[in-house]
C-alpha cells in the first residue's frame, strides 16, 4: 500500500520503548535512487522457535540493476517492522527498526523475539522511498510449541527445485493454498544456467550478467549477478504467496552456486564464487544462519524443534562432501574413507539422536537417501546422491537405529521426481529402519506425468515414482505421519486456474513401523 504514513503507534519498540520517530525522514540521501515501491520483492519469516521468528524483506526499487543491490544506491536504508495479531494491525505486540546496506544487499533479517509459543502472528514492513513511506504486503508467521509440549498436529509441505525459465510457480500457489505450518525447502530455489533456448518463460536478467565463466557460457558467478537471479525468482507472485503464506525453512543444495559442486575450491568453483552464491541466498532467505564470513564456507546445518512431536535436522550436503565418484565406480563408492556431510556433521547428527524428545525426527536434506539401483548391478547408482557414499549412509541409518530413533523420516528434494521410499541398508534392500519422501520439483524439468520410473523395478524398497511436478504435504501427529504427494498438470500454462493440482497418491507412517505403507 504505497503513500501509507507510518504513526507513532507502529513505531513503539516491543511493549512501549521510546520510539524512533525521526528514522526515516533521517535516511534521505538515499532519495534519488529509491524513488518507487521498495518492497517488489515481498517478505518472508523462517526457522521459528517457541518464542521468535526471522522476517525477512529485502529493499528493491529496480530488481534488476546492475549499478547497485536493488537499485538502493549506497547509503544506508532503515525499516520498520511490526508484528500484530490480527491483519488489520490493531494490536501490534512487536515492532522496531533495522538499518539495511549496500553491503548486505539492502537486505532485513529481523529475529522479532519475545512472541507466544504455538501462536499464530502477522507482520509487515514500513520504509521510505523519495518522498513516501510504503507498506509491505503482510506475511503469517508461525511460533513453534513451547518445549515440552506436544502439539495435536503440525502440518508442513517440502518443496524443491524451482527453475525460472522451465515453468510457472502453480505448485507455490497450490502450497500456499494449503495454509501449512512450516514450508521446508530443500535446496535449488535458482539455477546458475542461462536461460535455455525455448524457454517457458526467458530470464529477464540474462542480458544484464556480464562474462562467461570457464565452461565459456553466460552463467552466473559473481555477487552482482547471484543477487538478480535470485530477484528475479523474488518477483514471482505465487513464490510470494507461498512465503507470506507461512515460515519457511530453507537450505540450498548444489543450483545456488553451480551444478554438482563439492568441497575442493576448482577452476568452477574458486572461492570468490561460492563467497558470491553463500553471500547472495543468504541475503535472499529467511534464515537463522549467521552472514557468511566472505572465505566461500557458510554453516547452515541446524535444528528446528517443534514441541516433542517432531524435530527438523536440516542438512548441508554439498559444502564438506568429497567428488562424486565416476559411474559404477564400487571401489569408491564403497571407500568408508570418503565423506558427503563431513565428519563434522556426520557428528553433530548422530549425536542428535540421542535426544529421544522427538517422537519424529524429520531430517530434511538434498539428495536421495535410501538405495536406488539403476539396473541389477548393485553399483550401478546415482553417484551424486548417498548412492556415491555408502559406507556413510549406512553409518547415518545404524546410528539412528542404535539410538532409537522411533520415527526417522527423511526429507528429500533434488530428482525432479517424486518417490516414495523405505530406507534400508545397503546390504538389504528388503529390511525397512525408515522411511524416506522425496519431492519432485516445482517447476524444474522432468517428463512430465508419465507413469513412474523405469528404474524402480531394480529397488524393492522404493514403493512410489512419479514425473509430475508438485511437492509433498505431510501431517504428523502422534500416531502417524500421513503424506501426500502433490502434482501439478502443466507449468507451461501462464493462469493458475488451467491448471489442475491434485493428490496422486498417499502414503502412511504409522508411529514405530519405521517403514512406508500405502494409504
Amino acid at each position: 500500500m504505497s503513500g501509507l504514513q507510518l504513526s507513532r503507534r507502529h513505531l513503539l519498540i516491543g511493549s512501549g520503548a521510546t520510539a524512533t520517530l525521526a528514522f526515516l525522514s533521517s535516511r534521505l540521501e538515499y532519495a534519488a535512487a529509491a524513488a518507487s515501491n521498495p518492497f517488489t520483492l515481498g517478505v518472508a519469516s523462517g526457522d521459528p522457535l517457541s518464542d521468535r521468528a526471522i522476517l525477512w524483506t529485502r529493499l528493491a526499487v529496480d530488481p534488476f540493476s546492475t549499478a547497485s543491490p536493488g537499485g538502493m544506491g549506497t547509503a544506508p536504508v532503515d525499516v520498520a517492522w511490526e508484528v500484530a495479531k490480527d491483519a488489520t494491525f490493531a494490536t501490534v505486540v512487536r515492532s522496531g527498526t533495522v538499518t539495511t546496506t549496500a553491503a548486505g544487499g539492502y537486505a532485513a533479517h529481523v529475529d522479532a523475539t519475545g512472541l507466544a509459543a504455538g501462536t499464530a502472528y502477522y507482520y509487515r514492513f514500513h520504509a521510505k522511498s523519495g518522498t513516501t513511506t510504503y507498506t509491505s504486503p503482510v506475511g503469517i508467521t508461525r511460533t513453534a510449541p513451547a518445549p515440552g509440549t506436544k502439539p495435536a498436529s503440525l502440518k508442513f509441505v517440502t518443496a524443491s527445485c524451482a527453475r525460472y525459465d522451465q515453468g510457472y510457480y502453480h505448485a507455490y500457489q497450490a502450497m500456499a493454498d494449503d495454509h501449512p505450518d512450516l514450508v521446508v525447502f530443500l535446496g535449488d530455489y535458482i539455477y546458475e544456467y542461462p536461460t535455455e533456448t525455448g524457454a517457458i518463460r526467458p530470464l529477464k536478467g540474462v542480458p544484464s550478467i556480464t562474462g562467461p565463466d570457464s565452461r565459456g557460457s553466460a552463467y552466473i558467478d559473481t555477487l552482482v549477478e547471484y543477487r538478480i537471479r535470485h530477484a528475479e525468482h523474488k518477483t514471482d507472485k505465487q513464490l510470494q504467496a507461498a512465503h507470506r503464506a507461512a515460515p519457511w525453512i530453507v537450505v540450498y543444495d548444489d543450483h545456488e552456486v553451480r551444478n554438482n559442486w563439492y568441497a575442493e575450491n576448482t577452476a568452477d568453483d574458486p572461492i570468490t564464487r561460492k563467497a558470491a552464491a553463500f553471500q547472495a541466498w543468504y541475503e535472499n532467505m529467511p534464515v537463522r544462519v549467521a552472514a557468511p564470513p566472505g572465505d566461500g564456507t557458510i554453516q547452515s546445518y541446524r535444528r528446528v524443534p517443534w514441541g516433542t512431536l517432531a524435530r527438523f535436522d536440516m542438512l548441508d550436503t554439498r559444502q564438506y562432501r568429497d567428488k562424486q565418484a565416476e559411474a559404477k565406480a564400487c571401489t569408491v563408492i564403497d571407500d568408508a574413507g570418503r565423506t558427503l556431510v563431513g565428519k563434522t556433521q556426520e557428528k553433530w547428527l548422530l549425536d542428535g539422536f540421542a535426544d529421544r524428545t522427538p517422537q519424529w525426527n524429520l531430517i530434511g536434506q538434498q539428495v536421495i537417501f535410501s538405495p536406488k539401483q539403476n539396473s541389477t548391478n548393485h553399483c550401478d547408482v546415482n553417484t551424486d546422491a548417498w548412492d556415491g557414499y555408502r559406507p556413510e549412509r549406512d553409518a547415518v541409518a545404524n546410528g539412528w537405529v542404535a539410538a532409537g530413533v522411533r520415527n526417522p523420516v527423511v526429507l528429500t528434494g533434488d530428482v525432479h521426481r517424486h518417490f516414495a521410499a523405505n530406507v534400508c541398508r545397503t546390504s538389504d534392500l528388503t529390511d525397512p529402519i525408515g522411511a524416506e519422501l522425496i519431492t519432485s520439483s516445482i517447476s524444474s524439468t522432468g517428463i512430465r506425468g508419465t507413469e513412474g520410473d523405469p528404474n524402480i523395478s531394480a529397488s524393492p524398497n522404493v514403493l512410489y515414482g512419479k514425473n509430475w511436478r508438485g511437492y509433498v504435504r505431510a501431517t504428523v501427529t502422534a500416531s502417524s505421519l500421513t503424506a501426500d504427494f502433490r502434482c501439478v498438470d502443466d507449468v507451461d500454462k501462464t493462469s493458475y486456474a488451467d491448471v489442475r493440482v491434485f493428490t496422486d497418491k498417499t502414503f502412511v507412517v504409522e508411529d514405530g513401523a519405521r517403514r512406508l505403507t500405502e494409504a
